[in-house]
């Protein structure tokens, strides 16, 4: 990101920092979370798995997944569906 904006990292660091008052890590978790939260509900998930929803959202591990979304929703993925 900071390469295409021509701005060294720290820099898009501290601007994301006080522009959306959390780190650039949460930034994209958040991100990512609402791109899975947004796939689940437009019926995605008869393709792919929640796995596979987040693979594609850019999330590396289950684990981790599963700790963010949670993080971010208060709910494990399978209960946001169950919604």
């Amino acid at each position: 990101m900071a390469t295409a904006i021509n701005l060294n990292s720290k820099t898009v660091s501290r601007h994301i920092n006080a522009g959306f008052a959390q780190s650039f890590n949460d930034y994209v978790n958040a991100y990512r979370v609402e791109e899975v939260k947004r796939r689940l509900k437009s019926g995605d998930l008869t393709k792919l798995t929640i796995m596979g929803l987040a693979m594609e959202s850019g999330f590396n591990s289950k684990t981790t997944f599963n700790r963010i979304f949670k993080q971010f929703t208060g709910k494990a993925p399978s209960a946001f569906i169950a919604e």
